[in-house]
């Protein structure tokens, strides 16, 4: 008997953010992974940002970061901007803390995906 077989390719639905909107954004470390444990952590996000502002320019009101998790409150002007800031941005600061903590090949940094929540105007 002659087998069929298939390749799926499993792909997340892209998420709908469109630009001219404000968007809290969110990550979280994996397994409630500190990500700033000192200065020289937070000075490495600050430089991932400025480094991805500059590849993909978009408005970045203001950010906060915790010990365990971020918040971005970015402006994305096109749709699309905002998924493909978040990619570098995330990618970046993934390889970077993990050379840093000698964590390469350990596994996951952030608990998943970004959380990103339009903002109303009201």
């Amino acid at each position: 008997m002659l087998g069929v077989w298939f390749a799926f390719r499993i792909v997340k639905a892209a998420r709908h953010a469109p630009g001219g909107f404000v968007f809290q954004v969110l990550n979280r470390g994996g397994g409630r992974t500190k990500l700033f444990n000192s200065r020289r952590d937070h000075l490495a996000f600050q430089s991932c940002l400025v480094e991805t502002l500059q590849i993909v320019p978009i408005r970045l009101l203001t950010y906060c970061v915790m010990p365990n998790h971020w918040h971005l409150l970015l402006w994305p002007e096109r749709d699309g901007q905002l998924a493909q800031f978040m990619m570098r941005l995330t990618t970046r600061h993934v390889r970077r803390w993990l050379t840093a903590h000698d964590q390469v090949g350990t596994g996951h940094l952030y608990q998943g995906r970004f959380k990103s929540f339009a903002c109303q105007s009201d």
